[in-house]
């Protein structure tokens, strides 16, 4: 099922999105699980900065910012160590490919855009030549460079232990400026660190179709919330529902009826608003139960 985004924005598939996640979760179950962790880093960190339609966009880079990787040899990809000049060179080129595949299963320059400048750096990219450089590269590619280089620095690989959370935003601060936007990463650090002092772990196992399905149809509420589409918004706010309701979320559940009878019945827009709120403090949280298990790897049965 397609749903239009916000203010005429080509629609982003879910079934398509799902597909590609779960075929890169079969594939690689380590890069599907950093694409999840990076998703999570960009919402939390562009929260209050970018509008909710340009944040579901960005969540959807985030998840298919490393699809190009379906592309590579296994040889190189499953490789337990490091790889060799000329093995980078093949591993590298997986960003090219990446930026094909959305453009082809996307008809959103938006998306592919932010894949693509992703891999800008703010004071000027010295391998990559024609890239943006300083505010000219968007914030959200801005935002998912940050992330992704915090996560690909704390996580543990076959031949290397990760460096610590404090580690990681040493090297971060040290390239600011040159690789990443210096006031990002001052914000990208002040949201991690807030998020690790107020949540606690939790543990809990869920479909993984259903956590993306519930996570990218909230997103495209908070779209029709500020489109004020109503006939949309309430068909959502259904589906949220049914699919926490079948999965024992309760909580989620409850608020995505509420707000779907608030919708059909005309309410209060300050009540849909908040409603709204709260199922997007719910679904964005990396720590939330129903997030958990969002990038783990998809028997190839449920594949979609």
């Amino acid at each position: 099922m397609a749903v239009a985004d916000a203010q005429n924005k080509a629609p982003i598939l879910f079934s398509a999105v799902s597909a590609l996640m779960s075929a890169l979760a079969y594939r690689d179950k380590a890069t599907a699980e950093h694409s999840q962790r990076v998703a999570d880093l960009c919402v939390m960190a562009g929260e209050n900065l970018i509008p909710v339609s340009d944040m579901f966009v960005l969540e959807v880079a985030a998840l298919l910012h490393d699809i190009g990787k379906l592309g590579v040899p296994d040889s190189i990809l499953l490789k337990p160590g490091p790889l060799t000049p000329d093995e980078w060179k093949i591993m590298r080129s997986h960003d090219s490919m990446g930026e094909e595949i959305i453009a082809a299963a996307f008809a959103s320059p938006e998306l592919t855009t932010i894949v693509k400048m992703h891999h800008a750096w703010y004071g000027g990219s010295p391998h990559v030549a024609n890239l943006p450089m300083g505010d000219s590269i968007p914030v959200a590619a801005r935002i998912l460079t940050i992330a992704d280089a915090f996560d690909a620095m704390t996580s543990d690989r076959v031949y290397r232990k990760g460096r610590s959370r404090d580690e990681a935003f040493a090297e971060l601060r040290r390239c600011a400026g040159t690789q990443f936007d210096p006031q990002l990463v001052e914000r990208f650090i002040k949201a991690v660190t807030a998020r690790e002092s107020s949540q606690r772990q939790r543990k809990a196992e869920l479909n993984p179709h259903t956590a993306l399905m519930i996570r990218l149809d909230v997103e495209r509420l908070a779209c029709a919330v500020e489109a004020r589409n109503i006939s949309m918004l309430s068909e959502l706010a259904r589906r949220v529902a049914s699919a926490a309701k079948d999965d024992g979320l309760a909580q989620v559940a409850e608020c995505a009826t509420e707000l779907e009878k608030s919708a059909t019945g005309q309410g209060d827009p300050e009540q849909i608003s908040r409603l709204t709120d709260e199922l997007l403090k719910m679904c964005r949280s990396s720590h939330n139960p129903m997030m958990i298990g969002a990038g783990r790897e998809i028997p190839p049965s449920q594949a979609a």
